[in-house]
């Protein structure tokens, strides 16, 4: 089957003119180099915290990339273990990069309101099932060091079995709750018994394709004299100096002061450093290109937004199914509910050549189909396919997002990578950007650029 636009794409405003670059031979302050969350979020805070001039262009249309064609799923977890980001960054600075991350909620909700953005924010208690001893006992270990951490956390629900018990040690026994299994399978909407635990954490739905339009649309009213739109122009290569970077694109040369990238790693240009050593040899060519694919289900309106992640014991089509439902306002049909459900991926073979309008492979098609129904209670038999979509995802080596300055040469800077849960680290790397072009002196980071992939 063909790729269906996804949900998200579809609720934005079409009809709108692109926007182009008039003027040839302005010189800006900074240009952001992508459009979707991340290049829309570092706009708001570089408009924010400077007073410069900003361009912010994109080689499509704004939030047509992976913003649009994402899970719609708001999470504040990283791509890979927290306690492995702990021994390779230690306590201190691992604690105040998850921290930093959940402080992206508190930045989305100020920016709705501050706005007065007509996009809805879901916030609520999301779940993660388990069926293993070993994803229970991975599960503890990562609540034991958020505990010894200061960080918030929720205890383990896990059924009561006396047996499943002893095999938890000692020191983790008080991160669990125990409960009747019937309330382990209620929270995670399934009647499938081999889950016997789950993880509760704070997690949302947002269109972040919508956000990005609407905030678009915002800026353009505030800053219209300073911030400078230009879609559908294709970046080629960027040269830096000593003082300014110089953009080449399929149009024209365009100059700035300072060029901040803010794609998914998959830049298909050029980077030519005059002022140190080459740039293009770190770690852009080691960008991992993942395609996620999702199915949307469509019912009348019913109940209340959920975020549901399914760890099965041997689950061939990815390490997790993730489900969401939320209230959705289809633009023609009207109010209804959405059921959306992802998790196969296939590795891009060729970083270059990725169409998200290819046929989804027919056996994720079925997979998808197959996870929902027999694992998800709540989907009515008359609850039909309409949405079949495909993104793609672009991590960094360490799995954490590249936010800061090139150490190869300021002029160039990032918001980049990772966008397998990419809406928080956006908004809190634009909210990095900004403080770092104001000149704010930043605590040395996860997410600092570096030449070294812990």
């Amino acid at each position: 089957m063909l790729s269906s636009p996804s949900p998200w794409l579809l609720q934005l405003k079409h009809e709108r003119p692109h926007f182009q670059l008039t003027n040839d031979k302005e010189v800006f302050d900074i240009a952001i180099v992508g459009a979707g969350i991340a290049g829309i979020a570092t706009a708001y805070h570089v408009l924010k915290y400077t007073t410069g001039k900003v361009l912010l262009l994109d080689a499509g249309r704004i939030a047509h990339g992976a913003t649009g064609r994402n899970a719609g799923q708001v999470v504040s977890y990283f791509e890979r273990p927290f306690s492995d980001i702990v021994r390779a960054f230690g306590m201190e600075m691992a604690v105040r990069g998850q921290a930093e991350v959940e402080s992206g909620w508190g930045i989305l909700e100020d920016i709705l309101e501050q706005c007065a953005l007509n996009v809805h924010l879901h916030a609520f208690a999301g779940y993660a099932g388990f069926t293993t001893t070993e994803q229970i006992l991975g599960a503890l270990h990562e609540l034991q060091i958020r505990r010894v951490s200061g960080l918030p956390f929720e205890p383990l629900l896990m059924k009561v079995d006396p047996t499943l018990q002893s095999q938890i040690p000692p020191e983790l026994q008080d991160l669990i709750l125990t409960v009747p299994h019937s309330k382990i399978l209620d929270a995670l909407k399934t009647l499938d018994s081999s889950f016997i635990a789950a993880e509760v954490s704070k997690k949302g739905c947002m269109n972040s394709a919508r956000f990005c339009e609407e905030l678009t649309g915002w800026m353009l009213r505030e800053y219209g004299n300073r911030l400078h739109i230009a879609e559908h122009l294709p970046v080629t290569k960027i040269t830096l100096t000593a003082s300014e970077a110089q953009i080449s694109t399929t149009e024209r040369l365009i100059r700035a002061s300072r060029v901040v990238l803010c794609t998914n790693g998959f830049e298909n240009f050029s980077i030519v450093n005059r002022d140190g050593p080459d740039i293009d040899t770190s770690f852009h060519g080691d960008i991992q290109g993942i395609i996620g694919y999702m199915a949307g289900y469509t019912d009348e309106p019913r109940q209340d937004p959920a975020a549901i992640s399914y760890y099965k014991a041997h689950l061939e089509s990815g390490p997790y199914i993730y489900l969401t439902r939320r209230p959705y306002e289809h633009p023609t049909v009207g109010a209804i509910s959405l059921v959306c459900i992802g998790g196969p991926e296939r590795f891009l073979p060729d970083r270059s050549a990725y169409d998200p309008q290819s046929p989804i492979p027919a056996d994720i098609e079925e997979t998808l189909d197959r996870e929902l129904r027999t694992t998800y209670v709540d989907l009515p038999p008359r609850a039909s396919k309409s949405f079949l979509w495909q993104g793609l995802m672009g991590y960094t080596p360490n799995k954490i997002r590249r936010v800061g300055r090139e150490p190869k040469n300021p002029i160039l800077l990032y918001n980049l990578g990772c966008n397998g849960v990419g809406i928080l680290p956006s908004v809190i790397g634009g909210k990095r950007i900004g403080k770092i072009l104001k000149g704010i002196q930043l605590q040395p980071s996860i997410f600092d650029p570096s030449d070294t992939h812990r």
